[in-house]
């Protein structure tokens, strides 16, 4: 394969993964898990699907709902009122509204914007892991491989959906820059570097930007 093809298939892997959902009645976020507390348990099929994920059904879709209900309200989310007596919001790493691909919420309808979202997350990691890995002299087919077997990993398939997948997202974007500084002491790979790392803080989980920062 080309290096252009390699390319390609790093900007597809998402579409091919989760695009299905974007036509139809599919969704990437497991509604089935509704079925097993009140009051839609009363409502369970007679074969309900087996629980995926909790945390998106009972954290991340309503966070993101509120977040963009307040920002159409014309209300920065500081604070959100329907959790316990009231809760932060902008100050919970976990909402991670600084980070760019959070927007996609507000300016998409949510039938749609977790699936981008997922689209965008897989592509990027590939396509940030296959850059860093070329960049260490690989041809491209074996960068493609590599790129694949960490883009498809459990860990990133599982994880997707969880703010932790934000900072991976990321990281290999930072190892190129990185990489690229201690090559040649740059100013372009300076900001990128500085760029990346300030989205690894921002991503949504402090744990996984520490080690983050660790590595790099």
């Amino acid at each position: 394969m080309s290096h252009r093809a390699c390319l390609l298939a790093c900007l597809l892997v998402g579409v091919l993964f989760f695009g299905d959902a974007l036509w139809g009645d599919r969704t990437v976020i497991p509604t089935g898990d509704l079925f097993t507390v009140g009051p839609w348990k009363s409502l369970q099929p007679a074969k309900p699907e087996p629980a995926q994920c909790f945390d998106q059904v009972f954290q991340f879709y309503p966070w993101a709902d509120f977040f963009r209900q307040s920002i159409y309200s014309g209300k920065f989310p500081l604070w959100n009122p329907y959790n316990y007596l009231g809760t932060p919001f902008f100050a919970n790493p976990q909402t991670a509204l600084l980070f760019p691909l959070s927007w996609l919420h507000v300016a998409m309808p949510l039938r749609y914007s977790f699936t981008v979202l997922f689209i965008l997350k897989l592509s990027l990691l590939v396509l940030g892991m296959y850059a860093w890995l070329r960049s260490r002299h690989l041809e491209p087919q074996p960068a493609l491989l590599g790129a694949l077997v960490l883009g498809l990993s459990m860990h990133t398939i599982v994880g997707i959906p969880y703010p932790y997948s934000n900072v991976t997202v990321v990281f290999p974007w930072a190892l190129l820059a990185a990489s690229k500084l201690l090559e040649q002491a740059r100013a372009k790979y300076f900001l990128a570097l500085t760029v990346t790392l300030v989205l690894i803080i921002v991503a949504g989980q402090p744990q996984s930007a520490l080690v983050a920062f660790l590595a790099i």
